[in-house]
């Protein structure tokens, strides 16, 4: 649908590793902790949201108090990767294998303080984010490569977050 208005879907290449016994049981623990992961993600979204509007209900002061914090996070992890979209680490996640190790969790509470101050935005290309660079970082220390296992984390962590594993398989 999207090529008929002239909009190119993005794409990644991503290379699997060899099917084997082994492989599924480790992409079947990632594929859990992502589970685990997509909760934490839509509960702090939740929570922040449910927090900040009972301690700042004027929304005027919460959009400034939401923006102030995102500057001052910015400010102080030194980087505006986990701002906006993040197509460019979603793509170094899945192409090249590499992110910071923090990404994830920064990306959760930029979303989540964005989302709460009444910013407009969304959960699913955050989800993609956030699954993308946990895959990355986890996938190595479970001995799948760092792009398998983002691209593993990407479509997993987007599942549970959604509620929407049939769009996905």
């Amino acid at each position: 649908v999207s090529r008929l208005f002239g909009v190119a879907p993005t794409r990644f290449a991503v290379e699997a590793p060899a099917l084997s016994a082994g492989l599924l049981v480790r992409a079947a623990v990632l594929a859990g902790l992502c589970g685990i992961l997509s909760v934490v993600f839509c509960g702090t979204i939740r929570l922040t949201e449910h927090q900040l509007h009972k301690r700042v209900p004027n929304p005027w002061l919460r959009v400034l108090a939401g923006g102030c914090a995102v500057i001052a996070l910015t400010w102080l992890w030194g980087t505006t990767d986990y701002n906006g979209a993040g197509m460019g680490v979603i793509a170094a996640a899945v192409e090249q294998g590499s992110v910071r190790p923090e990404a994830f969790l920064c990306k959760i509470i930029l979303t989540a303080v964005t989302l709460a101050a009444g910013f407009k935005g969304g959960e699913v290309v955050p989800s993609f984010f956030v699954g993308a660079a946990f895959g990355c970082f986890a996938g190595p220390l479970l001995g799948l490569p760092a792009g398998f296992a983002a691209a593993l984390g990407l479509v997993s962590v987007f599942c549970g977050a959604t509620n929407c594993p049939l769009a996905s398989i």
